[in-house]
């Protein structure tokens, strides 16, 4: 049982813990090979102009990405280089969402309140962040967050209001029945917006 519990711990906490490590490792690597570079490019040309700090963290980042993709091409790819380490947060956070909220305050009002946290935090981050590279990603990633959101206020709501709307026959049925349409309703405008976007993207590589 020991060991089942170990392994329990170590196996989804490993893989996002792990590679963040890796991939701050090659980071910091790639971005001292890149200020050797630019030591050796100012020495043989005194007379440059010193670039902005803006401009030369743009600079780092783009070499750093670069040279990351080699190796890790499936998690830093579609990200912006000054987010490589989104990848292991997301991972994270679905694990917070999926596995870590089965265990807190299970079949409670409490635990789809937390996940009403987790979820609305996770859409704050997506909309302030915008890691990814292509804008319909962004976009598409900060509807699914708030799909998400609004399936556990939902949920929440139902759950904390079901006492009440049980002593009022006519109404239950009925309050029950808006709250599935408009997740229903919300699904299949997310599925709408998928293929919109999709079909935008695709049509845009082509012309390119």
């Amino acid at each position: 049982r020991c060991i089942a519990i170990l392994l329990f711990i170590i196996w989804p906490f490993g893989i996002p813990i792990t590679l963040a490590a890796l991939l701050t490792r090659q980071w910091i690597r790639y971005g001292r090979q890149w200020e050797d570079y630019e030591n050796e490019r100012s020495s043989d040309a005194p007379d440059t102009a010193t670039l902005a700090s803006q401009r030369q963290h743009s600079e780092r980042a783009d070499f750093s990405k670069a040279r990351m993709i080699e190796h890790y091409n499936f998690c830093v790819d579609h990200y912006k280089p000054e987010f490589w380490w989104f990848e292991p947060v997301d991972m994270l956070r679905k694990l917070a969402l999926t596995g870590l909220l089965q265990f807190a305050w299970r079949g409670t009002a409490a635990q789809v309140l937390l996940g009403c946290c987790l979820s609305f935090a996770s859409l704050g981050m997506q909309s302030f962040l915008n890691p990814y590279v292509e804008a319909g990603s962004n976009l598409l990633k900060a509807c699914a967050e708030t799909v998400l959101f609004l399936t556990f206020l939902i949920g929440f709501v139902v759950r904390t209001l079901s006492p009440q709307t049980r002593m009022l026959e006519p109404c239950a049925p009925d309050c029950n029945q808006y709250y599935g349409w408009v997740l229903i309703i919300t699904y299949l405008g997310f599925m709408l917006l998928a293929v919109i976007i999709t079909v935008y993207e695709v049509r845009q590589k082509r012309n390119f």
